[in-house]
């Protein structure tokens, strides 16, 4: 597959690369990287770095027959999650990471926010505080809070992204038909749900 990426105002090409192998889910993972999900790999693409995108590592056997929804990676690039929805439906989740300053820390922190729901009906949300560890921190801390996703008549809602607002220390969990629900950073409890979109 053949990459290319211009600027709009001036229309001049910026880069260009191919992979030889068939790309099922690209993402921007900042204004310098590119990152591309293959069937069997994943690849960061450096814009401005003369060279072709480096395979970061390959795909777990699992997501063999899965659609890729969802590439995320912490700001350092040192944790990453590729999301995919299978045929059988059995669990779902969403995966973001950020910095993040915890209230009672010296010291921002890199965090993994996961949202599930498995084959039971369970919900639940997660604030997992990653390494490494910081000096004057507290423990890293993982917290959860269970979340009762709200179902129409014969529709199965699932969360499909997640976003982390640091300036109000929210969490936001948007699901598959439309409801978003509010969450606390700090203990990761669930502090209300709303419908955004009728879809």
């Amino acid at each position: 597959m053949r990459f290319e990426v211009f600027n709009f105002e001036t229309k001049q090409l910026i880069n260009k690369t191919k992979l030889f192998e068939r790309v099922v889910y690209w993402t921007w993972l900042n204004s310098d990287i590119i990152a591309m999900v293959t069937e069997s790999a994943v690849f960061h693409w450096e814009l401005f770095q003369d060279r072709s995108p480096e395979k970061i590592f390959l795909r777990h056997h699992r997501l063999t027959f899965s659609e890729i929804i969802s590439y995320k990676a912490d700001p350092s690039l040192k944790w990453m999650a590729v999301t995919g929805l299978t045929p059988e439906c059995i669990s779902s989740h969403a995966i973001c990471f950020s910095d993040y300053h915890y209230d009672d820390n010296p010291s921002s922190s890199t965090v993994m926010c996961a949202a599930s729901r498995d084959s039971n009906d369970t919900g639940k949300i997660h604030v997992i505080e990653l390494g490494p560890y910081k000096q004057g921190n507290f423990a890293p801390r993982n917290n959860y809070d269970v979340i009762q996703f709200i179902d129409d008549v014969n529709r199965y809602d699932f969360p499909v992204s997640l976003h982390v607002s640091t300036n109000y220390k929210l969490l936001f969990m948007v699901t598959k038909y439309g409801h978003m629900y509010l969450c606390d950073m700090e203990t990761a409890a669930c502090l209300c749900c709303t419908r955004i979109s009728l879809s």
